[in-house]
């Protein structure tokens, strides 16, 4: 298993710097940053934001529970669709 960090974009094309370690779990912080065009209005602002993952392994190391955390409240903000 490994613990890893990285900075990269909403597709999760990035960089990431890896430790390996002799646990059934992982953490993954990601810093990412975009140019929303989905459900919410166009509003040209980009976006930065953190992401962190929780992941629980079983003995062949596949994925069995995931936890992901987002900041939406800071996102919409950021957008200026929130105070």
């Amino acid at each position: 298993m490994s613990l890893t960090d990285g900075v990269g974009d909403v597709d999760g094309h990035s960089p990431t710097r890896t430790r390996p370690v002799e646990v059934e779990r992982s953490a993954l912080r990601r810093h990412g940053s975009a140019l929303p065009s989905g459900e919410i209005p166009p509003t040209g602002r980009s976006l930065k934001f953190n992401i962190a993952f929780f992941s629980r392994f079983d003995e062949n190391g596949l994925i069995v529970d995931e936890r992901r955390y987002y900041d939406v409240l800071n996102q919409l903000e950021q957008l200026g669709l929130a105070e």
